[in-house]
C-alpha cells in the first residue's frame, strides 16, 4: 500500500504499527517500545536501558514512502506488523 493513496493522516495507531526511524538501500529499522538492551531478572528494563531497534530488509524501493508488512522480531508481538516509511523516516544514502 502506498501512503500517497490515502495520505499520512490515514496511518493507524495500534500495537502492530510502527514508524521506521531510518532506511537505506538494503534495510530499514524501527525502535521497538517493548524490547530493551538490558533487563532485570523480573523482565523490567534496567535504569540505563535503551530500546532496541529491529531491522528488516528493504525491497529495493529504497526511498519511497509506503507501508511494509513484516513478521515481528519482537518476543512480545507475535505475527505480522506494519512498518510505515514516511517523510519523517531518515534516509541514509
Amino acid at each position: 500500500m502506498d501512503l500517497n493513496t490515502f495520505g499520512e493522516s490515514f496511518v493507524p495507531k495500534n500495537l502492530n504499527t510502527f514508524s521506521a526511524c531510518w532506511i537505506n538501500k538494503h534495510q530499514f529499522g524501527y525502535t521497538c517500545p517493548y524490547c530493551w538492551t538490558r533487563v532485570n531478572k523480573n523482565g523490567k528494563p534496567r535504569k540505563n536501558a535503551k530500546n532496541l531497534q529491529h531491522i528488516h530488509g528493504n525491497d529495493l524501493r529504497s526511498y519511497d514512502n509506503r507501508i511494509e508488512a513484516r513478521s515481528s522480531h519482537c518476543p512480545i508481538i507475535k505475527g505480522e506488523i506494519d512498518i510505515h516509511i514516511t517523510d519523517e523516516t531518515k534516509r541514509l544514502y
